[in-house]
């Protein structure tokens, strides 16, 4: 074998991230062969690639076509980009397929740090049919009723504390996970209960794992998405979509996404076309020229508010020099070709029978938009606003032809410099409307700005943090919390715009949040005043430094990190609390793999968990996890590591697997 080699075939194996392999026979090879791993295959599939990457027991192939499909495969794609975008692989796999295929992945993953125990046959009317994992003929959308936030002001108390079919929030007491293991769907769409319920022995201690969590829509759940401007082959026209799969470069034109409402398909196609008239050309990232960036699209899953994010550089050409301008000096030299308020009336004219015209909208020109705020990076790098005033009278932006509300409540302009494939804003123009969206979540009102971490599912983040609160309830359920008693102080760390945070405010003293994005903290405290929580205190910068500074000591432990998992560092100060449960919620099953081993070795073992999946038709899945300190010394032996030499030591062993 040698690289550039094609061969054939069947998946047999497969694992984390979608990530498929066969073992292919060599004659002159010492073992016989060698295994071949290819990404973006099935299971069953009989695949033909060609080897990218060569090793001494193994080898990487690049998946070029699939000569016979996996017998799972029983559906056809809804999206007209399946064949060559690659975002959402599994959309020809039935969604209870997806979800036993996603819950083994995390299961293989795991079994090292969990002991799975034998799957337990669970309760008659457990296990969805497959007739209830398709896609209603409906089209998934909600109605504009069921959209409809619930009256203002409602707050979650304790005795509501988790969503029940009905809407209502239980009480503590019903908040404990019922001996049928039922999960319902919250809008009786798609599949929201667990598959599997197993309990296993780990270390004198039961654990219960609790099988995965659907979510409640399947099609046009994604609430946020950043799209590229590019072009499909090089020097072709102006292209603005997802990225070609396998392709860092090559940019796919999309209209038909089928996991964004429709309303985004139609902005897309009007964006494309309108810059593709203008001649003016996108940013390559090689050589550091051209204008248009991204395009990001947000919606509520409340109401369908839109909001509208161009993404553009100032200059033709990013070089140091440019950068390193003062931005309360810099004059961009591409905002005039971009026609702003041509392309912000067209926008909002998209769902109107007849287009609107520039009538008091704004004169033509940058420096003549009169904006209600203007956000700009000052010198220090931080950011700044700027009052202003504004008209915004050209059309409504609604999209009345469709049986979803939609309309578009907002649209920035971005200017964005940096030479990283990555949107960070120097400055933030308003040019029409609100800079914000609201969603609700759980009986909680949240105000979610154009860069805030938000679950990009709101539905499926409902059955996510419904988990963990009630991993969290059960933790303090020992304590006998009540409505009129709250019990100690809780963490969230890396609390995002808190969400958590304020789910658990009701049965908490006092919670802290503690968040790296200066913007999403600034959002989690007008969202706590907005819900009218006193106990709540978001921190802004690094746990690891910031943990120093808070000095009650936590009762629980709340942990949501990004996809590499917490920070050594941290981790070292997190243990040494001694609180006796914490909850883990993970949307990377390897860092969570990883970061157990070090709860293990200091005296945690996981009591209870489960998947639940935030992206259906992709392999991307959320593990939750409740942890629990042993009381015995005998249970556990305590020593010390230095977590940098650990983790070290893991990467190597990681890396002598792979060769």
């Amino acid at each position: 074998m040698k690289k550039g080699d094609i061969v054939e075939g069947v998946i047999e194996n497969y694992s984390f991230p979608n990530r498929g392999s066969f073992f292919l026979n060599e004659e002159n090879h010492e073992n016989g062969g060698r295994k071949v791993v290819v990404k973006g295959s099935l299971p069953g599939q009989t695949v033909r690639a060609r080897i990218i990457k060569k090793k001494q027991d193994r080898a990487e192939g690049r998946l070029m076509d699939v000569i016979k499909k996996s017998p799972q495969e029983t559906k056809k794609p809804l999206c007209n980009h399946f064949y060559e975008c690659g975002g959402c692989t599994y959309q020809t796999i039935s969604y209870t397929n997806q979800l036993k295929l996603k819950e083994q992945m995390v299961k293989d993953v795991l079994k090292d740090v969990i002991r799975f125990g034998e799957a337990q046959p669970s309760p008659a009317g457990n296990q969805p049919s497959l007739k209830e994992a398709q896609p209603s003929s409906e089209g998934n959308q909600p109605s504009l009723k069921e959209s409809q936030p619930s009256p203002a002001g409602n707050q979650p108390s304790l005795k509501e504390a988790q969503p029940s079919p009905a809407g209502n929030q239980p009480s503590l007491k019903e908040a404990q996970p019922s001996s049928e293991g039922n999960q319902p769907s919250p809008r009786g769409e798609g599949v929201s209960r667990r598959l599997t319920d197993e309990v296993s022995e780990v270390s004198g201690s039961n654990f219960t794992w609790e099988g995965i969590l659907g979510s409640p829509e399947q099609f046009r759940y994604r609430n946020k998405m950043e799209f590229t401007f590019g072009d499909e082959e090089k020097d072709g026209p102006l292209t603005l979509g997802l990225h070609r799969q396998y392709s860092s470069h090559d940019i796919l034109s999309i209209d038909s996404c089928a996991i964004v409402s429709p309303a985004w398909n139609e902005i897309l196609k009007y964006t494309q076309e309108f810059y593709r008239k203008l001649g003016v050309p996108h940013y390559n990232k090689r050589t550091h020229t051209g204008v248009l960036r991204n395009l990001v699209i947000r919606q509520s899953a409340t109401d369908g508010s839109i909001l509208v994010n161009l993404v553009t550089t100032t200059h033709h050409s990013i070089d140091e020099n440019t950068r390193n301008i003062p931005w309360n000096e810099k004059r961009s030299e591409t905002v005039d070709e971009l026609q702003l308020p041509q392309y912000v009336a067209g926008l909002l004219s998209i769902g109107e029978p007849k287009p609107v015209g520039l009538d008091a909208y704004t004169s033509h020109g940058y420096e003549k938009i009169k904006t209600r705020k203007k956000i700009v990076r000052d010198n220090k790098g931080r950011l700044r606003r700027v009052n202003g005033s504004f008209e915004d009278n050209v059309g409504n932006g609604e999209f009345e032809s469709l049986d979803y509300y939609n309309k578009v409540v907002g649209v920035l302009y971005t200017e964005c410099d940096t030479l990283a494939d990555a949107i960070i804003p120097d400055s933030v123009t308003l040019l029409y409307g609100e800079d914000f969206l609201m969603e609700e979540v759980l009986g909680l009102k949240f105000k979610i700005s154009p860069f805030s971490f938000f679950q990009t599912n709101t539905k499926g983040s409902e059955v996510l943090y419904s988990k963990a609160r009630e991993y969290a309830l059960e933790c303090l359920a020992n304590d006998e919390v009540s409505e009129t008693k709250k019990v100690g102080v809780i963490y969230d760390l890396y609390s995002g715009t808190g969400t958590i945070a304020q789910l658990m405010a009701p049965v908490a003293e006092k919670v802290y949040g503690i968040e790296i994005i200066e913007e999403a903290v600034e959002a989690a405290r007008e969202n706590a005043k907005l819900n009218g929580l006193s106990n709540c205190e978001f921190i802004a910068g690094d746990v690891l430094k910031k943990l120093d500074e808070v000095e009650e000591k936590p009762d629980l432990i709340i942990l949501d990190p990004p996809r590499d998992g917490v920070n050594p560092k941290a981790l070292q100060k997190i243990l040494s609390y001694g609180v006796e449960h914490m909850v883990y919620i993970s949307c990377k099953p390897t860092s969570l793999a990883r970061d157990l081993e070090i709860f293990k070795a200091n005296g945690y073992e996981p009591v209870k968990g489960c998947c639940v999946d935030m992206f259906p038709n992709t392999q991307h899945v959320e593990t939750c996890c409740l942890l629990e300190r042993l009381r015995n010394a005998k249970d556990h032996v305590t020593f010390t590591l230095d977590m940098e030499d650990y983790y070290r030591i893991k990467d190597a062993e990681a890396d002598k697997e792979k060769r």
